[in-house]
């Protein structure tokens, strides 16, 4: 989801909006899910678990901007220490996310 706050002339006809990039995940074996948190302002806020098992975690289409991954890693179960990789989508790119 993206949210844009804009003052409208409506002289103006062309509103610009980035065009998507693209994550692919690649995480070590036994690793189930990560949480994504987009940067919004001055922090970070949970937007998204993905499970990496989906085929969508090899392609998913994102908007540009700054990410986290927040993961545990396997056999660490929920209760280990949660790992973070930040991230940057950029427009019509794929960004390799690598969870280990």
């Amino acid at each position: 989801m993206d949210r844009r706050n804009i003052d409208l002339d409506f002289n103006e006809k062309v509103i610009t909006i980035l065009q998507p990039g693209f994550a692919k995940f690649v995480a070590e074996e036994g690793m189930n899910s990560v949480t994504l948190y987009q940067r919004l302002a001055d922090k970070y806020m949970s937007f998204f678990t993905l499970r990496l098992a989906d085929p969508v975690a090899q392609h998913l289409q994102i908007q540009p901007g700054e990410y986290q991954a927040h993961y545990h890693k396997a056999g660490g179960g929920p209760g280990g220490q949660e790992k973070v990789v930040p991230f940057v989508i950029k427009a019509t790119e794929e960004t390799v996310i690598e969870l280990k």
